[in-house]
């Protein structure tokens, strides 16, 4: 969620959002399906992160480098998608792991981080952490954040 939310406060201009996964609260109508809205759940700016937005600018600017560039040290080019603009960061990290026979084992945890804005307008976030990857150019995390933010954008 933290990982979400990072990305949600570089898409935001630096504005960091209470967390929320529901637009609000709905009876049921007489058929049983969705009703009326009963209450919406506004946002909630938690602070601004202190920097000038020509700073925020230039980060918001590799996010989407990252993802979209075609230099070679583009990392997160797994998340490229013909449907949606995503902007992301990936992270690796070495750790290790130790199997059941008791050897330890070098392992990377992955991690991914993107926010795109979908057709319908929603802005929506993502974070992937992928722990104990046994092989560090697993697209994995980039393939899970892809594929989340292209259901909603086809199914919006």
């Amino acid at each position: 969620m933290q990982l979400a939310q990072y990305a949600a406060t570089v898409a935001n201009g630096g504005n960091r959002i209470a967390p929320h996964l529901v637009q609000g609260i709905y009876n049921n109508n007489a058929d049983g399906g969705l009703g009326d809205q009963t209450k919406a759940i506004d946002t909630n700016v938690l602070n601004k992160v202190n920097i000038s937005d020509d700073q925020m600018s230039l980060i918001q600017q590799g996010f989407y480098a990252v993802v979209n560039s075609s230099d070679s040290y583009a990392t997160g080019k797994g998340m490229q998608s013909s449907s949606i603009s995503i902007s992301g960061k990936t992270g690796t990290a070495e750790t290790f792991a130790t199997t059941a026979n008791g050897n330890s084992v070098t392992t990377v945890n992955l991690n991914a981080v993107a926010y795109a804005t979908a057709k319908d307008g929603t802005k929506l976030a993502v974070g992937i952490m992928y722990p104990h990857a046994l092989d560090w150019k697993s697209k994995a995390h980039q393939n899970a954040v892809k594929a989340i933010m292209e259901l909603y954008q086809n199914t919006h």
